[in-house]
């Protein structure tokens, strides 16, 4: 038994030479990412060197946000509308501003600076946002920022937006005032004053009319009925029609007289008659 221990520690010493040998010549690395260990029983093992621990890759930086607008202040400082990722992986818009985050679109959609006001000693700043593609009834939206020396804040309250596409917007002194044209069948508008803004809807009377321009459009479309091929039928209508087109009557029923059913049925008429006629038209879609 003595003997073959011996044996055993013998043949350890030889496997052990050549790793002395590498340490003695000062030869980098030679010591390599282990070191031979010899147990009580004369058994070579290997086990882990001083090399053998690798140092962790560094955590690479975030990159910057897309900035999308970069919009400057009577502050000096700029704001500015940037790209981020939401809760559910998708893109979202936000407003940075100094250390100020405020979310502007849930979404990933155009946005745009519609106007930069000094109002007192306040900046606010109007942003316009699309609707999503192929959104049939969904008006462009718009956002309202109020900004100071120090921070910035969204203050468009819900309501403040347009149904029928109008938004128009006018400062007397320290006070702006909106046209959000019509919502449903009401006439709109919005006041801004000390911070806040006030969204208005009144009655229309009992006289009111479409309004000339979208008029022009409606009878220029009910010109078109003639010439209809796919049938006098609603979906002959659509089919006839572009998605602007549609869209654009979706619009028009927040305005006093206009309705989609309306056009439809005076459509048909000219349709099957092949015949147009603007006093047939005008009096039902216009209301004159």
């Amino acid at each position: 038994m003595k003997r073959l221990q011996v044996i055993k520690l013998a043949c350890a010493i030889v496997g052990l030479l050549p790793f002395l040998a590498a340490s003695a010549s000062g030869v980098p690395g030679a010591r390599g990412d282990a070191r031979p260990v010899i147990n009580v029983a004369g058994e070579l093992k290997m086990a882990a060197g001083e090399n053998s621990a690798k140092t962790p890759a560094p955590a690479q930086p975030a990159s910057p946000p897309e900035v999308i607008l970069s919009i400057p202040t009577s502050f000096g400082d700029v704001v500015k509308i940037v790209n981020v990722e939401d809760n559910d992986g998708g893109i979202a818009k936000e407003a940075r501003y100094k250390s100020s985050r405020v979310s502007v679109l849930d979404y990933d959609g155009y946005i745009g600076l519609e106007a930069m006001l000094r109002v007192g000693k306040l900046d606010l700043i109007i942003l316009g946002a699309a609707a999503p593609k192929n959104a049939i009834g969904l008006s462009d939206s718009y956002i309202v920022l109020l900004v100071t020396a120090e921070q910035i804040t969204a203050i468009g309250p819900d309501g403040f937006g347009t149904e029928d596409g109008t938004f128009d917007f006018q400062r007397i002194g320290d006070e702006v005032r909106f046209d959000l044209g019509y919502d449903s069948k009401r006439k709109k508008s919005a006041i801004y004053r000390d911070g806040k803004i006030t969204v208005h809807l009144e009655a229309l009377p009992p006289n009111a009319t479409l309004p000339k321009d979208d008029c022009a459009e409606v009878l220029k479309s009910a010109a078109e009925c003639t010439k209809i091929e796919a049938g006098c039928t609603d979906e002959g209508i659509e089919q006839h029609f572009a998605m602007a087109d549609l869209r654009f009557f979706t619009l028009l029923e927040n305005k006093p007289v206009f309705s989609t059913d309306k056009f439809y049925g005076v459509c048909r008429q000219f349709c099957t008659t092949k015949t147009y006629s603007v006093k047939a038209a005008r009096l039902p879609l216009c209301g004159y």
